[in-house]
């Protein structure tokens, strides 16, 4: 089988998605394409650095990206950490797995979509954002917008793997409509399942 992974950047700053790529890799035929690639970046595969994947808002991306997949011919098209609209919104098209790692990635504050949340400020924490923050303020709603249409782009996707519960019910929340799988976060468990599709 032959992968192409897409990172924001790829470096110590991302040991999960390190993991991961570097299980896949060991077994499968795997490309890396990277925003950004740091010093201690390059894996045992082959890196291709791409103009714009690490770009948080949008940037376009498709004409490299697709050049990219002409080059690799991947089987599986895996998104990591990448939260530029235009790269996901190309991932669901081509029917891609996206693994979510950390939810704060796709919005600037936690909470949202979770209907039960209350507000609370404990020994000096920032306060938690409840609910009715993302209904009632002007900026809560343009956040929440802006996050439900960054995450529209995964209606096509083939899959969203989640490390959470919460996280799966939160991505619900938010409009993603693609299937939401709930795997560990452990890269041998994750490369099994996604070393099965076919």
């Amino acid at each position: 089988m032959r992968f192409l992974h897409l990172v924001d950047r790829l470096g110590r700053g991302r040991p999960a998605t390190r993991d991961l790529i570097a299980v896949l890799a060991e077994r499968h035929s795997s490309f890396v394409a990277a925003g950004r690639i740091d010093a201690d970046g390059p894996l045992a595969c082959e890196t291709r650095r791409v103009e714009g994947l690490c770009s948080v808002g949008a940037s376009p991306v498709a004409a490299a990206l697709d050049a990219v997949v002409d080059t690799v011919a991947p089987e599986v098209i895996v998104l990591h950490e990448v939260v530029n609209p235009e790269a996901l919104a190309w991932v669901g098209r081509r029917g891609g797995v996206v693994v979510v790692n950390d939810l704060r990635a796709f919005h600037p504050e936690r909470g949202i979509g979770v209907p039960a949340m209350r507000s609370r400020a404990t020994g000096g924490e920032r306060p938690v954002l409840c609910a009715d923050c993302f209904e009632t303020d002007p900026y809560f709603q343009r956040v929440r917008a802006e996050s439900r249409s960054r995450l529209g782009g995964l209606a096509t996707a083939r899959a969203v793997l989640v490390a959470t519960d919460a996280a799966q019910r939160e991505l619900a929340a938010l409009g993603v409509t693609a299937p939401l799988v709930v795997l560990s976060p452990d890269p041998e468990e994750r490369a099994s399942w996604l070393a099965a599709l076919t």
